[in-house]
C-alpha cells in the first residue's frame, strides 16, 4: 500500500480570529525543491483549507516537481476584496512578523513566483524600506519568475480574469524577472 503524506502550516496573528496570516506552506512530500510565492494579500487559505490561488499554485508546482509550496504577501491582511488595499497606506506591511516569514520563505524557496498585480506593487515599495527585505531580494534575483509583467510594470497575479492576460496553468512558461527585480530594489 502507498499512502501519500501531506502537511501544512500557517503563521497568523491570532489562532482564535485572525486577521492576518504572514505564511503558508502546504507539503506533499519531505524530499526536493519548494516553490515560493509572493502575492499579494492573503484570502482564505490556511494550513487545510486552500483558496483557489493557492490551488492554481500547487496544481503548477506538483507539475513542474516541486514537493510545496511557501506563499507570503507584500500586505498581510486577510481579505478576498483586494480593491480596499488600492488608496490606503498599510504600515503592516512592514511588521516583524511580516519581515520574518519573508525571510523564512527566501531562506526555504528554490525558486520564487512573483504574481502581487497592481495594487501590491504600489505596496512594494514599503516593504522595500527594510534593509534586510531588501538584501534579500537583491541576494536572491536569480529566482524571481513571473507569468508576466503588465505595460505598468508589475507581475500579474496567478489568476486572470481577462483570457488576454498570462494566468498560471500546470504547463505555464514561466518568465525570468531578475533584471526588473533589480530595478525595482534600487528605486
Amino acid at each position: 500500500m502507498n499512502i501519500k503524506k501531506s502537511s501544512g502550516e500557517a503563521w497568523f496573528d491570532s489562532s482564535e480570529n485572525p486577521r492576518k496570516r504572514y505564511f503558508l506552506e502546504k507539503r506533499w512530500n519531505d524530499e526536493g525543491e519548494i516553490l515560493g510565492a509572493i502575492m499579494m494579500n492573503p484570502s482564505v487559505a490556511d494550513e487545510i483549507q486552500n483558496d483557489p490561488t493557492v490551488d492554481r499554485l500547487i496544481r503548477y508546482a506538483k507539475a513542474k516537481e516541486y514537493v510545496g509550496i511557501n506563499v507570503v504577501n507584500i500586505i498581510p491582511f486577510i481579505n478576498s476584496k483586494s480593491k480596499e488595499f488600492d488608496r490606503v497606506d498599510i504600515p503592516e506591511v512592514q511588521e516583524i512578523q511580516q519581515t520574518e516569514a519573508i525571510k523564512h520563505m527566501f531562506n526555504h524557496a528554490n525558486k520564487i513566483y512573483l504574481g502581487w498585480g497592481k495594487i501590491g506593487h504600489r505596496h512594494l515599495p514599503v516593504l522595500l524600506e527594510s534593509e534586510e527585505i531588501r538584501l534579500k531580494f537583491m541576494d536572491q534575483t536569480k529566482k524571481f519568475f513571473a507569468t508576466g509583467l503588465s505595460p505598468k510594470d508589475f507581475p500579474y497575479h496567478p489568476l486572470q480574469r481577462n483570457p488576454l492576460l498570462p494566468s498560471l496553468h500546470e504547463d505555464a512558461d514561466l518568465k525570468d524577472i531578475t533584471e526588473e527585480v533589480r530595478k525595482w530594489v534600487k528605486k
